[in-house]
């Protein structure tokens, strides 16, 4: 550049450019600060739980199903640390936003596929989460059902009385609808027996609605 006018151009570009790199080069170094710390913080937990196995002389199989279970958990766990980035929002603010999270998870049942938002933020309520390790029978054919079960993240199968699989459920399937039934027409009916058992074949992250839990949603005005 040559004339004046091009020069103070040239030289703001420049300037904006290095403000730019440097909030970018410092956005970086803190996430990168961020992520080593709950790395740390998840090793030093882990390294505790092992040592205490190891102390109290627990099987090495049990052993490295315990740890496995404990850092599959920590990874699940990073996605509800993030629900804490909204902590600060107005409360009708963050109830709307649970519904928005959650509608298309629940509204896939028929149960509560016609619900408007304000009764599905009284299931959200009412739901319990659960962590499961591969193999964990949740259902057991023949024994009573009274939970509905919707599947937030992992694999399931359904099971015969032959250990084969009919079906396989994955990410917002759900299961064990059968033991609604009482809650869903009224009648105070109890839950029936489940006619397949659910077998966990990952790690599994499910969300639970009691049989009563969904009465009592059903009584509100």
């Amino acid at each position: 550049p040559t004339q004046p006018d091009e020069i103070i151009f040239d030289t703001l570009c420049m300037m904006i450019g290095s403000v730019f790199n440097a909030f970018v080069i410092s956005s970086t170094t803190s996430a990168i600060a961020n992520m080593d710390s709950m790395a740390t913080h998840h090793k030093t937990k882990l390294d505790r739980i092992d040592h205490y196995l190891r102390f109290h002389n627990v099987a090495p199989e049990l052993r490295l199903r315990i740890v496995q279970f404990y850092k599959y958990l920590f990874v699940a766990s990073q996605s509800s640390d993030d629900l804490s980035l909204f902590r600060d929002l107005p409360t009708q603010m963050s109830l709307h936003l649970s519904v928005a999270i959650n509608r298309a998870l629940i509204t896939k049942c028929p149960l509560f596929a016609a619900l408007e938002n304000r009764t599905i933020l009284l299931v959200i309520q009412r739901m319990n989460p659960f962590t499961f390790p591969p193999e964990h029978t949740v259902v057991r054919r023949g024994k009573p059902c009274a939970t509905l079960f919707f599947v937030s993240r992992g694999i399931l199968w359904e099971v015969d009385e032959n250990e084969e699989c009919v079906k396989e459920l994955g990410d917002h399937d759900f299961f064990g609808e059968q033991g609604m039934v009482g809650a869903a027409d009224g009648a105070g009916l109890g839950p029936v027996s489940a006619s397949t058992s659910v077998v966990t074949k990952t790690f599994s992250c499910l969300l639970a609605l009691t049989h009563g839990a969904a009465a009592r949603v059903r009584r509100r005005p």
